[in-house]
């Protein structure tokens, strides 16, 4: 009686690890919940050249193409180093302030003319003498 009921108790606790086989189906698969979504996902995506991805993909080659051209025509004409570079070069203004230019000018050429122009005056004395 014993030895059944220890049987009893092993069988029970292993089983109680063993996983149950689940059959329960979704609403949602069943009744096609997701069929409008899906297929206007997938509308974009038909096979073929006339396809919208395969238009992408050709003007994404073609850019790609370009880019690549351009790079190589860049790497066949080489880069300045450090070492070839012979004489100081400073930077050069694209657009130049005229205007800023010309009131600069104009405030210096006041500024002489007023101190040439200013009689000297005489220093005073301690007291005003």
């Amino acid at each position: 009686m014993r030895a059944f009921l220890a049987l009893l108790a092993v069988v029970g606790a292993v089983s109680g690890f063993q996983p149950r086989a689940s059959t329960v189906r979704s609403p949602t698969s069943v009744h096609g919940f997701f069929d409008k979504m899906v297929k206007g996902m997938e509308g974009n995506y038909a096979g073929g050249d006339d396809s919208p991805y395969a238009k992408a993909k050709a003007a994404d080659d073609r850019k790609e193409a370009e880019r690549k051209k351009k790079s190589d025509e860049r790497r066949a004409r080489g880069y300045t180093e450090l070492k070839d570079v012979k004489a100081k070069s400073f930077a050069k203004f694209k657009y130049s302030d005229k205007q800023g230019e010309k009131e600069e000018a104009a405030a210096a050429a006041a500024a002489a003319k007023a101190a040439a122009e200013a009689p000297k005056k005489k220093k005073k004395n301690f007291f005003g003498l």
